[in-house]
């Protein structure tokens, strides 16, 4: 079973008659908004859902998340006239199980739903490259801690005192404090909640 969502009448049309044109599968919706896509969702829970990135109303990526949230098990795939790596990077990592280009032929589309609903995560392959070269680029960005300073801010998030961190490493408190000020400076922050702060930003912790 299938849902699209699309608010261009035409693409909605078009990709509402590609999804039940094909014998494999069955058309149960078709929505132009971004809230009346996730109500249809969480109502009718079809197997995949076709929509949008930019829905009015609610994002595809929001659209996603909220339905995960409720543990529906649609899986989801988005369609966007725009494929550069952020985008790609952001709706794989909302749970989307494909991301397709607006210019992908009909029998692409029915051939990335079968996919799809079988458990696969489809990504064509210049897709893929501009997904690659996000993810490369905000590595790059990434500050870099050592698995030492890593282990010593881990514990000053649980909230350790200085003493008790440098006690459970066997350190002396001056090489801890040393430590912790070398991570404010990688972090380029001047104090442990920021630095906290900076890592859960950054993935680190």
């Amino acid at each position: 079973t299938v849902l699209v969502a699309d608010d261009h009448p035409l693409f909605l049309g078009a990709t509402a008659h590609i999804s039940n044109d094909h014998p494999a599968t069955t058309l149960v919706g078709r929505e132009s908004d971004g809230r009346a896509t996730l109500n249809a969702i969480l109502a009718v829970r079809p197997d995949v859902a076709v929509v949008d990135l930019e829905l009015p109303g609610l994002w595809a990526l929001d659209v996603i998340e909220a339905a995960e949230r409720e543990r529906v098990a649609t899986r989801t795939i988005v369609l966007s006239a725009y494929l550069d790596g952020a985008r790609v990077h952001r709706a794989i990592a909302a749970g989307a199980r494909a991301y397709l280009g607006k210019s992908s032929s009909a029998e692409g589309l029915v051939e990335v739903i079968e996919r799809v609903h079988e458990g696969a995560t489809v990504l064509p392959a210049d897709v893929q490259g501009m997904l690659a070269e996000q993810i490369r680029r905000q590595g790059a960005d990434r500050p870099v801690l050592s698995a030492r300073q890593r282990e010593i801010l881990e514990l000053a998030a649980d909230g350790v005192a200085t003493p008790e961190i440098a006690a459970r490493l066997g350190a002396g408190v001056p090489a801890i404090k040393s430590e912790l000020q070398a991570i404010y400076n990688t972090l380029e922050v001047a104090d442990r909640a920021s630095a906290v702060a900076q890592a859960i930003r950054h993935q680190l912790l």
